[in-house]
């Protein structure tokens, strides 16, 4: 089984089982998982944590029937 570097949800680099393919955050372009080429994307926790934020910026009004 090949292991790899990657980031857990508290934003720390680990090794995990994987499948070898190199995954870079689709927003900042960091590399979450070194591996081979083509790429596949993913969001990093410090950009997830920015979309959480944001959405939670927003006061949306209640939706009616």
């Amino acid at each position: 089984m090949r292991l790899e570097k990657t980031w857990n949800e508290r934003g720390e680099k680990e090794m995990v089982p994987g499948d070898g393919i190199k995954r870079i955050c689709a927003w900042c372009q960091k590399t979450m998982a070194e591996g081979r080429e083509p790429a596949s994307h993913t969001i990093c926790p410090d950009c997830a944590e920015g979309v959480v934020q944001e959405i939670n910026a927003f006061d949306l009004p209640a939706q009616t029937g």
